[in-house]
């Protein structure tokens, strides 16, 4: 059996993100009570603890990190942005719903299979189970390892 790791990296997620209102001027604490709320309720992990650094500024762009702990010592990672001058996104970088690696998993098939020469069925690729997938590494290098077979060479 021929099998191909590949390694996918995903910063913007697709369903689990919200937007939040952050008029008091103090972006950490609305991150943290929006990570602690409708986060916490889209992610189904339990009871999160997050903790969010203050941005220097609140212009459109400017991005700050926060993290949260699961109540058995995960942690989740989250990139928060300014979207307008009193409105921010927060979305985490280090997990992945279900839905999100069959998409990584259609994107690899579409985008290998010219590299080998040889069409990819996406149920040919392998990725981890479950609902979500925390990613291996850091926040600046979170992947997705999967694995490709080659059911010819079995």
């Amino acid at each position: 059996m021929c099998c191909m790791r590949c390694r996918s990296a995903l910063i913007a997620l697709g369903p689990v993100l919200v937007f939040a209102a952050c008029g008091d001027g103090d972006a950490a604490q609305s991150g943290e009570v929006l990570i602690e709320t409708e986060l916490e309720e889209q992610l189904d992990l339990g009871e999160l603890t997050a903790s969010c650094d203050q941005p220097d500024d609140s212009e459109v762009g400017t991005e700050f990190r926060c993290s949260a702990t699961t109540e058995d010592d995960r942690v989740i990672e989250f990139l928060g942005v300014f979207t307008s001058e009193d409105e921010i996104f927060v979305s985490p970088t280090n997990l992945l719903t279900a839905a999100e690696v069959d998409v990584v998993r259609e994107q690899s098939a579409r985008i290998l299979s010219p590299e080998v020469g040889s069409d990819i069925d996406p149920s040919q690729i392998e990725c981890p189970a479950g609902d979500p997938v925390f990613l291996v590494g850091d926040t600046d290098g979170a992947v997705l390892e999967c694995t490709i077979t080659d059911p010819g060479t079995a």
